[in-house]
């Protein structure tokens, strides 16, 4: 319902509108401004106590001309007017009392009533447009088609386009006093800003006469750069920043890697997002953010000796090709850029989309716009547009009545174009650009392909014609399906577009064989997984991989004294070791011939048992048994302490029980039930 009563400039709140959508539409306004040399002022307007200030009376007005049921309008002012409030006073309740008007913060009714409040502050600039009261920005080449964009809402951030001159900024007063006399919400100008654009000599006289602020582009709207150069790396210092004040509160040092890992993932990595989801991230900074995440995840710091002990590269790879599934930020920023080409193909009455036409043109029956000839300058669709080429190769269409389909150019029979798959009879045609309805006809009980070429075809050009004929009777022998044409995204089972699908493609896959499972799907914690992980690659800071590294060492085993110290005789040949794994073998009533290598055993480790609590125990004891090793070794070296050869089982044992109270939802048994209860059920399974 909500699409429907509110006008396409605003875009909080509304399924199918996004936060970008603002953002690229004022950035290609100010663009085309700049190229074309028209002067303008963008008004950047706070509302003072936004949700606090809704008169009631004028919300239930507004439902009511948009045509909502006395019935509804009745609950709506019932729940926003039946509010009470309380204040403590000396930490204690003073007693609760009503308020008169505004919207709680909180309520999932508020976000909806509030945009539908300001619909009436959009249809009052829509008005003065139409009187010719206020200009608006012009968006376009040709003036038959130019856009008129006069204003953007997302929630109480309001932007609005007019002339530089007194006349304009005067009517916009009278229209924010109207609103504030109807609605009760009023623009603080003294926290609200014009910004020029063009050289506007007198620009401090209007901020005068509007009683406000003046800033200069760059500026900043709706958390993203507004009228910034094409990649400018200063419109980036936020971000940077970001980081920077995100890892100066984190003590990475008393972080296990599975902590650090998973703060990494979980917030440091999306911190550039919404940046990289409209604006092309410089090389340079890409650089020096996952820079910033490396040195984050293997604990270095500017004073420190540390190392990487895995190559960034390849831990960006995909879990199940051996990485840890953190995507390179560029590759994150080609395909996050890549989704607006899908949806300038599938969202044919947005606004923004409609503003791309207007500035570019459309070819290809709009499944995507022209390019442009021009410099980037401020704008972002020119960086978008750039992906285009990569994003036809990965969609194909699905024929309906064939309008907007090219029968040679599009993908639409089988995984190529037909001019590629047959480039002799392309040549031939003499409808190259004809479309698949033009070639296509059917008469209820037979289908004909009308394929027209320059000349007769010679007879060994005749066996090509009879492929492609018998090619497209495989495709389709009943007649066209009704409907229009859709775009298909060939990556995905559902054919819609993912930003995880194309930064699958874009990363390729190595097809090793790494045990992803063994590793990631067990219920052990995710320090410990990740020892294990990069034990499989050889990759743990043993005394022979320290010695690689130009360390002075013995390089002896600390556990048996026997050999040097390897990633394979620590965690598998050790005398240490191999009698934990004597002890799981024992518990679990099964003989095993032991891998040689970490990896092998990781990837050898597939047996499946019936019961599932047994089976969850049978995936934990790998990564119990070196996580335990691990531990011990440490303790060994660091504080010169060691446990007796009974003890290291018992220490085995606690932290497999300890593990294993996530698969019985945390029910108590003690430590000899447990075991018992393996063995018993081993038996069964």
């Amino acid at each position: 319902v909500v699409d429907k009563v509110l006008s396409p400039s605003q875009h909080a709140f509304v399924q199918g509108r996004h936060i970008m959508d603002a953002s690229l539409i004022a950035n290609e306004c100010i663009d085309h401004c700049l190229k074309t040399n028209h002067l303008g002022i963008l008004c950047k307007l706070d509302i003072e106590k936004a949700y606090d200030h809704v008169s009631w009376e004028f919300v239930m007005a507004i439902l009511e001309k948009m045509g909502f049921p006395s019935k509804w309008r009745s609950w709506i002012f019932f729940c926003i007017s039946t509010v009470r409030f309380s204040v403590l006073i000396n930490g204690e309740a003073s007693g609760f009392f009503p308020s008169s008007r505004g919207l709680r913060q909180g309520d999932p009714l508020s976000p909806l009533l509030f945009i539908l409040v300001m619909e009436a502050l959009s249809k009052l600039v829509y008005k003065a447009c139409e009187a010719g009261l206020l200009e608006g920005f012009q968006v376009g080449n040709h003036r038959s088609r130019d856009l008129l964009v006069s204003h953007l809402l997302f929630a109480d951030d309001t932007l609005i386009f007019c002339r530089p001159c007194e006349s304009d900024l005067g009517y916009l007063r009278c229209v924010l006093l109207l609103f504030e006399a109807m609605s009760g919400l009023k623009v603080n100008l003294s926290k609200s800003s014009l910004i020029p654009i063009g050289e506007i000599p007198n620009i401090q006289q209007l901020t005068s006469f509007f009683d406000c602020g003046v800033s200069a582009l760059p500026s900043m709207y709706l958390g993203l750069p507004l009228g910034a150069s094409f990649k400018s790396k200063a419109v980036w210092d936020p971000v940077v920043k970001r980081f920077q004040k995100r890892l100066a509160g984190w003590k990475s040092k008393m972080l296990s890697k599975g902590g650090r890992l998973t703060l990494l993932q979980s917030t440091l990595w999306n911190l550039p997002i919404y940046y990289m989801s409209l604006f092309t991230i410089p090389a340079s900074v890409a650089c020096q953010l996952e820079r910033l995440m490396r040195d984050f995840l293997w604990s270095k710091h500017d004073s420190d000796r540390g190392f990487h002990w895995v190559n960034w590269d390849e831990i960006c790879c995909p879990k199940e090709s051996g990485g840890l599934g953190i995507r390179p930020l560029r590759i994150m920023n080609e395909a996050l850029m890549t989704k607006w080409l899908w949806r300038f193909a599938n969202e044919e009455g947005a606004l923004w989309r409609q503003i791309i036409v207007s500035k570019y043109g459309v070819e290809s029956f709009g499944w995507w716009s022209k390019g442009s000839s021009f410099a980037h300058g401020v704008g972002c669709w020119k960086a978008i547009f750039s992906r285009l080429e990569v994003f036809k190769s990965l969609v194909r269409f699905e024929v309906r009545n064939g309008v907007k389909v090219f029968f040679w150019h599009d993908t639409w029979c089988g995984d190529q174009p037909l001019k590629v798959q047959f480039p002799n009879l392309f040549r031939l045609a003499r409808l190259r650009d004809a479309t698949v309805h033009d070639v296509y006809s059917w008469n209820g009980t037979q289908h004909h392909w009308d394929i027209t070429f320059t000349r007769s075809p010679n007879d060994w050009e005749e066996d090509s014609i009879v492929s492609l004929l018998s090619y497209l009777a495989d495709w389709n022998a009943v007649g066209l399906p009704e409907g229009v044409d859709n775009i298909i995204w060939s990556l995905t089972s559902n054919g819609l577009f993912s930003v995880k699908s194309l930064c699958e493609r874009m990363l390729g896959s190595n097809h090793l064989t790494f045990p992803v499972k063994a590793i990631w799907k067990s219920k052990a914690p995710t320090k410990a997984c990740f020892l294990v992980w990069a034990a499989s690659k050889g990759k743990v800071p043993t005394e022979t991989m320290l010695k690689r590294r130009n360390f002075s060492l013995a390089s002896r085993c600390v556990m048996c004294f026997h050999e040097e110290e390897s990633v394979d005789h620590l965690f598998v040949h050790c005398k240490w070791v191999s009698s934990l794994w004597a002890l799981a073998f024992s518990m679990m009533g099964i003989s095993w011939v032991q891998s040689s290598h970490v990896k092998d055993v990781l990837v050898s480790w597939r047996r499946r048992l019936k019961k599932c609590w047994v089976h969850g125990i049978w995936k934990l004891i790998p990564i119990a048994i070196w996580w335990c090793t691990w531990k011990e070794r440490n303790r060994r070296i660091f504080d010169d302490k060691a446990l007796a050869f009974q003890d290291f089982k018992l220490y085995f044992l606690g932290t497999l029980y300890s593990w294993s109270q996530v698969l019985n939802g945390g029910s108590t048994v003690s430590l000899v039930d447990f075991v018992d209860k393996i063995m018993f059920e081993s038996l069964l399974a």
